[in-house]
């Protein structure tokens, strides 16, 4: 499935998924995040939707950065006017009175 997403291919019954192919594509992913996370980079919407295969079934990662100011570092403590980090769920903070 080339140019699909990790998504599509899961869903796809005419490919049944690999339980080898299920860890190197967990791997990959992994190694992808933690990349981002040494540049003090937060994806913010990682999901298999967002995650594209090539033609040989590779994972391509495709990171969404949140910085529209173009810089590269982020501030992991800081909030937005909902008091959340931007790393945190919002149903993490439902109750939160702050």
């Amino acid at each position: 499935m080339a140019g699909g997403s990790l998504y599509d291919y899961i869903q796809d019954d005419n490919t049944p998924l690999k339980y080898q192919d299920t860890f190197d594509y967990m791997d990959q992913i992994l190694s992808a995040m933690v990349y981002l996370s040494e540049q003090q980079i937060v994806h913010r919407d990682l999901a298999a939707r967002n995650c594209l295969l090539e033609a040989w079934v590779r994972l391509r990662p495709q990171p969404r950065i949140s910085d529209r100011r173009g810089r590269n570092q982020h501030n992991p403590h800081r909030r937005d006017a909902s008091g959340r980090t931007a790393w945190e769920l919002p149903a993490t903070t439902k109750d939160r009175h702050t």
